[in-house]
């Protein structure tokens, strides 16, 4: 079951749990990105056989600005980047801003390994690989008497 009052699946592709459990992790993702300046980046998601994958559109954003947290069921990632100021000049005209600040939240699936989640940044694109849990039997004994 999903976590949002409103699905954006087909009702015909609702019933699948591989397109419910990526509309579910896409559902947590804010329609409008919280942002401090400048704009959210656009992100694809991807379900793969072992878990899912998020990658987002982060240019100019180094590691370091980066944090990535699991809060109460939600992926959070956010940056504060700033632009280096050059000595002695003055800016006569920027076509992007000089800091670039975000926080993205995603719904997890119920079935996500949060702690097993990997981030990698390279050429501007930060991808977040988020495992299934594997299933676990336990046995539980039966007492007589």
């Amino acid at each position: 079951m999903l976590r949002t009052p409103s699905s954006r699946l087909h009702p015909a592709l609702s019933r699948d749990p591989m397109f419910r459990a990526l509309d579910q992790l896409l559902a947590g993702a804010s329609p409008r990105p919280t942002v401090a300046q400048g704009s959210g980046p656009r992100t694809n998601a991807y379900r793969t056989d072992s878990g899912w994958q998020l990658v987002l559109e982060v240019p100019g954003v180094g590691a370091d600005a980066l944090e990535i947290t699991v809060e109460s069921g939600d992926l959070v990632v956010t940056a504060n980047s700033e632009e280096p100021a050059l000595d002695g000049a003055r800016a006569l005209r920027t076509e992007r801003t000089a800091r670039r600040s975000f926080t993205r939240r995603f719904s997890l699936p119920d079935d996500a390994d949060a702690a097993g989640t990997e981030a990698h940044l390279q050429d501007g694109l930060l991808t977040l690989r988020i495992p299934k849990q594997t299933p676990t039997i336990q046995r539980i004994p039966v007492q007589v008497g």
